[in-house]
């Protein structure tokens, strides 16, 4: 990876770009080649076969199993410590906002140093909270402040964490099976979803809730051995020649000067809004207009991580094709679901839709990471991304308390329909926009194209014209 300014800037600007081509680009975005068609399992757990990727893949998962088991846990140990329920909001928002907050600052950080030893330090520093809040409990000291201050810890870390991570990925496996790898990273961190909540109850029944959050501290072990043998990225990255506060910009400036990502951001954006946001609402849902108990709640819970999980394999199948047309489609396959959530009555219809709902989001964060990964300079990766987790971090929570303040005034089946509306305006205002800027582009390319042509002898009007339709196009 080259961290020079001068090339650094270059890549921020159009001439790269204009000279790779559209060809070129979809190539990149897409992947690889396509070649001989391979066993089913041979295609899904392809990244599977790099030594590092397996030993990143097993540590993560075992310290993600921990990490949905200490959500769970804190979410009803935070409601036991107190029967203000603003303070179960602000443990998850606190932790958001330490991603959001922290974001930019990880992307930087991670192209400025070693991934694999910040990965490191930021498990031992996981594994420190971690053990903080285990022994609060195991004393019986922990408050609801303190409890929002560790999340706001993990939330911190976890902006470190994020765009380094992803952005570790392609040292791990390389640009011929980042995509395969990125779905897999899907299915690492969503069957823990099932898992984690599912084992915590386990522990905090037989052994009691302490147990929980020591199993989670351990769990980070796990990571931590993972990294200490990793192989990849451990010679150290060149010297950054350019200001940390020029560095903190670059994302910007590429995601500003590369259409593509710009528009893939954007619906990201609109989708955590207007869509996802919709799982705020769930419990709401279940009782109110479901009218089931605890244990259908949990299946409806649990029924978007089943969808996720078969998302992540499918994806992780998948030959490469057209990104966007995959993002588009998958978006479509989430309306249809999340509407189909608005209108069910019964709790089988909303089990199905909340599961092709998983399906389909996990499909289009798996696309549109790759997408972006794949087309972004190795020099910025890390800073791109860090742009994705902040979208992420950010929208999400905005789109719960917008929907949460509409549930004020309606019910829960006419806040989503209003949230499904609300997707497909914002989804279909960015596709117009971005099938318009092509246009625009194509057409002054193709003015520039007949003004640089030679013109037939005599034809002074003709030139004239040509140079006036160039003007305008500019």
């Amino acid at each position: 990876m080259s961290t020079d300014a001068d090339e650094v800037e270059a890549a921020l600007g159009a001439v790269p770009r204009a000279a790779a081509g559209p060809a070129a680009r979809t190539a990149v975005a897409d992947g690889v080649a396509e070649g001989p068609r391979r066993p089913w399992a041979a295609r899904t757990f392809a990244a599977l076969g790099h030594r590092d990727y397996r030993l990143f893949f097993l540590g993560m998962a075992v310290s993600s199993v921990g990490t949905w088991g200490r959500h769970a846990a804190q979410a009803w140990l935070v409601s036991d410590l107190t029967p203000d329920r603003r303070w179960l909001a602000w443990s998850s928002a606190a932790s958001l906002l330490g991603i959001a907050l922290c974001s930019f600052p990880g992307g930087v950080l991670a192209d400025r140093v070693n991934k694999r030893r910040l990965l490191f330090w930021v498990q031992v520093a996981s594994l420190v909270l971690s053990t903080i809040l285990t022994v609060l409990v195991a004393t019986r000291t922990a408050t609801p402040a303190l409890v929002v201050a560790l999340a706001c810890g993990f939330g911190v870390v976890g902006g470190l964490e994020m765009p380094c991570r992803q952005g570790f990925v392609v040292e791990m496996v390389g640009r011929e099976t980042l995509r395969n790898a990125i779905a897999l990273n899907s299915l690492m961190f969503n069957l823990p979803l099932i898992l984690g909540p599912a084992l915590a109850s386990v522990l905090a029944d037989t052994l009691g809730p302490t147990s929980v959050f020591a199993f989670d501290a351990l769990s980070y072990l796990a990571a931590i051995v993972a990294f200490a043998q990793i192989r990849a990225g451990a010679a150290p990255p060149p010297r950054a020649a350019a200001r940390p506060v020029a560095e903190l910009t670059a994302g910007f400036r590429y995601v500003a000067g590369d259409r593509a990502t710009r528009t893939v951001l954007l619906l990201l954006a609109v989708a955590m809004v207007c869509g996802w946001s919709y799982t705020s609402l769930l419990a709401a849902y279940a009782r109110d207009t479901l009218r089931t108990d605890a244990h259908g709640y949990n299946l409806l819970y649990l029924s978007s991580g089943v969808g996720a999980c078969v998302g992540a394999l499918v994806t992780a199948s998948r030959r490469p094709g057209r990104p966007m047309r995959t993002i588009v489609g998958a978006l479509a396959v989430f309306l249809v679901s999340y509407v189909g959530v608005a209108v069910a009555r019964d709790l089988a219809t909303a089990v199905v839709a909340r599961t092709l709902a998983g399906a389909a989001m996990i499909t289009f964060f798996a696309t549109g990471s790759t997408s972006i990964q794949l087309s972004v300079p190795d020099a910025i990766r890390s800073r791109v991304m860090a742009l994705w987790t902040f979208t992420f971090a950010l929208a999400l929570p905005v789109g719960q308390v917008i929907l949460g303040e509409l549930a004020r005034t309606r019910s829960v089946p006419e806040t989503y329909a209003t949230g499904a509306v609300a997707m497909v305006v914002g989804v279909a205002a960015i596709l117009v926009e971005a099938a318009r800027r092509d246009l625009q582009r194509s057409r002054s390319t193709t003015y520039r194209a007949s003004a640089s042509s030679p013109a037939p002898s005599g034809s002074v009007a003709s030139d004239v014209t040509a140079e006036a339709s160039l003007a305008r196009a500019r």
